[in-house]
């Protein structure tokens, strides 16, 4: 935990254009903000204290390089700064304990998945999180169903028979059954060869294929979490970029859905004696180390307005943040409906 005096900024960044260039007044602007809150607080060493933040403002490559908004957090003795992927809440705080709460809108944790591109022509496997995919080593995975197969004879048998000395060929060609018993055996080879990497596969997994292939790889697969939506269509043409957005948002759109019902769920024990739903009750729970997950409302009333101070009660539901994630337990952010009015209840582990 850094040392008090802690400065906090938040500013949104763009990528390009004049609104870029026009990043970084807005930042020193900010920083004089911060200038004044320490000079009435009578800290006479602000110049000092300050001197990496004017530094950063007159960086330009860097404000040529950011996206959504940037957060800053130091002291005397450290600063460190983080990029983040959207825009959000621009505020500064000067306080004992960094002013992390506009950070949890930022912070939607995505399940680690895998996500298996297949068709007959090339079996691509894809470890993905939030930032991207990145394609596994194939060499234990049939990279196509030539690959899985290869040890089959792909001919036809062929028996004869004479008939008034001409002799007959009868083809046994590969029917309808026997192929879809030989998709079957590309398909377990395939499914076999994950499971077999994944030792204990916990990993949610999606499917790029066409339709008929996912549902088949279903009904043959033993790896226990695939999920119920897939990428339709031929995946050979796509880019793992490509790939890992269509998965991305099949991802998110299951989390979510967990989550709500999660809410729904709590929302029932309200009243019960497991959910503290006040300010003062959640900051004392948190500190004692009873909360097991502190759902915040995702909305503005939690966050504050644009550059407003804290006040009593965003300070408080700031160190609720910093108490729980300390004693082990989890943060995360409720849609403001769900909530029916409450910025924030806590379940409690007793």
């Amino acid at each position: 935990m850094l040392r008090a005096p802690v400065v906090s900024i938040y500013v949104n960044t763009h990528a390009f254009g004049r609104e870029s260039a026009q990043d970084s007044v807005r930042f020193t602007d900010l920083v004089d903000d911060v200038a004044t809150s320490l000079h009435r607080d009578g800290n006479n060493g602000s110049k000092q204290l300050l001197a990496p933040l004017r530094t950063l403002a007159a960086d330009r490559d860097f404000w040529q390089h950011q996206h959504g908004s940037v957060a800053v957090f130091g002291n005397d003795y450290s600063w460190e700064c983080f990029s983040l992927r959207a825009p959000g809440i621009e505020t500064v705080a000067v306080d004992e304990i960094p002013f992390v709460l506009p950070l949890v809108p930022h912070v939607v944790e995505v399940t680690p998945f895998l996500l298996l591109a297949l068709s007959k022509n090339a079996v691509r496997l894809f470890e993905c999180d939030e930032d991207g995919a990145n394609e596994v080593d194939g060499s234990r995975i049939p990279s196509s169903f030539e690959d899985a197969l290869r040890f089959e004879d792909p001919q036809p048998q062929l028996q004869f028979h004479s008939t008034g000395g001409i002799s007959i060929a009868h083809g046994h060609g590969i029917g309808d059954e026997v192929a879809k018993q030989r998709l079957d055996r590309f398909l377990h080879a395939v499914d076999r060869a994950i499971v077999e990497r994944e030792e204990a596969p916990t990993r949610p997994m999606v499917l790029a294929t066409v339709d008929s292939t996912a549902s088949r790889f279903r009904h043959v697969s033993a790896y226990p979490t695939i999920l119920d939506r897939h990428i339709s269509g031929n995946p050979d043409r796509l880019s793992a970029q490509h790939l890992h957005e269509h998965a991305l948002a099949i991802v998110r759109d299951r989390d979510f859905a967990a989550r709500q019902d999660d809410i729904e769920h709590i929302r029932e024990l309200i009243g019960t004696g497991n959910v503290d739903t006040h300010t003062d009750d959640i900051a004392t729970s948190a500190l004692t180390g009873r909360i097991a997950t502190l759902f915040l409302a995702d909305s503005d009333g939690v966050f504050r307005e644009n550059g407003s101070d804290p006040d009593s009660r965003a300070c408080a539901l700031n160190r609720a943040v910093i108490d729980t994630v300390r004693n082990g337990g989890k943060v995360a952010l409720a849609p403001a409906p769900l909530l029916d009015g409450i910025d924030a209840f806590a379940v409690t582990r007793w």
